[in-house]
């Protein structure tokens, strides 16, 4: 049966799939994140750049003496991470509104949900510690103002884990939707008078305390939170966790329509895309894909924020 699919535009696909790709991996950046277009193969081993701590000295008889400033953390690209599609003629044939190419945009930032959740993951009380007021703070939504985040940074300063206390290179607080939403609502943070922000009109919490602020609503439904660490946060530097992202390396064959790799110009994450018809059903799918590799770097730049 010839199918009646007419007229996909694949470059348009990719565009729109990464722009909602993007979009999903608003927060990716406050890792210590690799990428490159160039693609890999499961379990390749892949170099993640990191900025070691450093300290200074007294000049003794030469400036080449220790204090390594970037070191590359091994990570292996173990994780195929897919989210497909799939169009019926029928479904095709019956609707004027052009379903796969909607269905690319949903799986695109289906598939930057599953990458941000890989990282996740990794927030542990094995990888990063389980001590009251060092290692964790326990906070419940309602309490989750100007002063818990205050307090939230004196942890990160008092145990001499963070040492790049300046406007620019602090850190950042990931937190669940329910606890930003009552920052929100904290007049420090709402009155524009008070604290020269704009969050009541932007909805965007912003900087706060030195931290950059960002929601993340599948944090209590990833594996820490669902398997009873009650984690709704994180405050975090780059350091703390290395995660590398690749496409994968393109399979070819004949049953494929189209193969390509598609490129954010911004952050630079690339992932595959590839689309083929059912010859049997004539359904035609679309799938995007993507190798990842993420571990814990240094256990004293991650603070968990937990409910209970």
């Amino acid at each position: 049966m010839a199918n009646t699919f007419t007229n996909v535009n694949d470059t348009k696909i990719m565009a729109d799939a990464i722009a909602a790709l993007n979009h999903g991996l608003t927060m990716t950046d406050i890792f210590s994140i690799d990428v490159g277009s160039d693609p890999a193969e499961k379990n390749q081993t892949i170099y993640v750049p990191l900025a070691t701590a450093r300290t200074g000295a007294e000049y003794n008889t030469t400036y080449e003496d220790g204090n390594t400033t970037i070191a590359g953390q091994s990570v292996d690209v173990n994780t195929h991470l897919m989210c497909p599609w799939h169009v019926t003629e029928k479904q095709s044939a019956q609707s004027r509104v052009k379903l796969f190419e909607a269905g690319s945009v949903e799986c695109a930032y289906g598939l930057a949900a599953t990458v941000q959740n890989t990282i996740i993951n990794v927030v542990t009380a094995s990888n990063f510690g389980n001590t009251e007021d060092t290692d964790k703070e326990t906070v419940t939504a309602a309490n989750f103002d100007a002063d818990a985040i205050a307090d939230i940074k004196n942890i990160c300063v008092k145990t001499n884990k963070w040492r790049e206390v300046r406007p620019g290179l602090y850190g950042s607080l990931v937190m669940d939707g329910a606890y930003i939403t009552n920052a929100q609502k904290d007049p420090a943070i709402r009155d524009k008078s008070a604290s020269g922000k704009d969050a009541l009109e932007s909805g965007l919490v912003g900087k706060v305390s030195g931290f950059n602020l960002y929601e993340n609503n599948i944090i209590a439904s990833s594996t820490p939170g669902s398997g009873g660490e009650n984690l709704v946060g994180f405050a975090v530097q780059p350091a703390a966790i290395a995660a590398a992202i690749r496409p994968i390396q393109p399979l070819g064959g004949a049953a494929l329509e189209y193969e390509d790799i598609a490129t954010d110009p911004d952050s630079g994450i690339s992932m595959s895309y590839r689309r083929w018809v059912n010859t049997a059903t004539g359904d035609m799918w679309g799938a995007f894909t993507v190798l990842m590799g993420v571990g814990k770097v240094d256990g004293n730049r991650l603070v968990r924020i937990v409910s209970a």
